[in-house]
């Protein structure tokens, strides 16, 4: 049997351009998101990554920016888009960061 630090989890951006790459995001956006930390789930699967936040301070839910976005266009191949990952979205709030 094997011990929880010998388990292997797959990661989803292996030999995949990950969307942090793709989105040229920023930094401060980068350290943030939870995107590189959870690898082993595409962004569109994830609840709190930057792009699903909006300007009226929803929860990072909002999947509908995902069907168009490329990255999803490149990887998801069709399938549905539903969030798997909970409660680890990004902390950072929009209007006190730097970035436009």
């Amino acid at each position: 049997m094997n011990s929880l630090s010998e388990v292997k989890v797959a990661d989803f951006w292996r030999e995949k351009m990950p969307c942090w790459e793709m989105t040229n995001c920023p930094d401060a956006i980068h350290e943030e998101c939870p995107a590189p930390r959870y690898r082993e789930y595409p962004c569109w699967e994830i609840e709190g990554t930057y792009c699903k936040w909006d300007d009226w301070g929803a929860l990072g839910r909002d999947i509908s920016v995902c069907q168009t976005c490329r990255v999803y266009v490149t990887w998801g191949s069709g399938n549905s888009i539903e969030i798997k990952l909970q409660g680890q979205g990004i902390k950072l709030i929009r209007h006190t960061c730097d970035l436009p």
